[in-house]
This record gives structure tokens, C-alpha cells and sequence, in this order.
């Protein structure tokens, strides 16, 4: 198994993934993520109106989605970072994970996350750091990562 811990910094439309040996140890960029369906309006998102019905309180539409477009955008971006995460943690590239990332996109990531990786989450960070160069990220995460 490898000494490294692996810290995924995110929102809901990119991510960084880094590597790091431990504490004082360097980040290593291993994968940047893109994810712009993410940052699009949830009209963009939908290729048509649906259609509508009248009712006794007037019109609305006839098939309502479930979910939001821009919400299954998020689920879909969550679920390609959980398969890198899985791919990592078959080829023990990885020992503990430190999850970083925007309160409600941090909800998401962590419930489509494998079951396997969710065991290596050593630490989950409600905070927005995609927009640090990596040497304050490390700055801000060495305590973390150290653990």
C-alpha cells in the first residue's frame, strides 16, 4: 500500500487532483477535472420545452423533471471523480483521502463516492480552495494532510 494521501480540491464544476507524501511533503498535481455543464443555466442544460397542460390553477408543464438539469450536471461530475478515485484506490496509488470542496457540491461528491474509497476519507473540508496556486493550498492543508 502507498505512504501518499491524495486530495481532491473541488466545486461543483472543476477539480485538482493532488499528491502529497505527507506532512511538509510537496503537492503533486497528478489530474485536472472540467466539468462546464456544471456552470451552465439550467435552461442551457435542457434541449426543449417541455410541454404544458392546462389545470384548474392555470398552466404548468406536463412532465416536470425530477431533478434539476443542473443538479444531474453535478451528479454526473461527482460520479466521474469518484471513478478516478476508485481507479486510484484498485491500483493502491493511494492511501488516505482529503476531500475539499464547496458545501452543497461536498454533499454530493461524498453520496456518490464508492464504497471502497469512502474508507480511505480521512478528513472532508467544507471550503471553496479551487482558485489557490498549489503552494497556499498547501499551506492550507498541511495539518490535514498530515494526519
Amino acid at each position: 500500500m502507498s505512504d501518499s494521501t491524495w486530495i481532491v480540491v473541488a466545486n461543483s464544476s472543476r477539480a485538482r487532483l493532488f499528491e502529497s507524501g505527507g506532512a511538509g511533503g510537496a503537492f503533486a498535481l497528478l489530474r485536472a477535472f472540467e466539468h462546464p455543464e456544471s456552470r451552465a443555466k439550467g435552461g442551457d442544460l435542457v434541449s426543449d420545452r417541455p410541454g404544458h397542460t392546462a389545470t384548474d390553477q392555470g398552466r404548468r408543464t406536463a412532465l416536470d423533471p425530477d431533478t434539476e438539469p443542473k443538479r444531474v450536471a453535478q451528479e454526473a461530475f461527482a460520479r466521474e471523480l469518484g471513478h478516478a478515485l476508485e481507479q486510484g484506490r484498485v491500483q493502491n496509488r493511494y492511501d488516505g483521502l482529503v476531500l475539499v470542496a464547496s458545501a452543497p457540491f461536498l454533499g454530493i461528491l461524498r453520496a456518490h463516492l464508492p464504497d471502497g474509497v469512502k474508507t480511505r476519507v480521512r478528513e472532508a473540508i467544507d471550503k471553496d480552495y479551487t482558485a489557490l496556486a498549489e503552494r497556499e493550498l498547501a499551506a492550507q492543508l498541511s495539518v490535514s494532510v498530515a494526519r
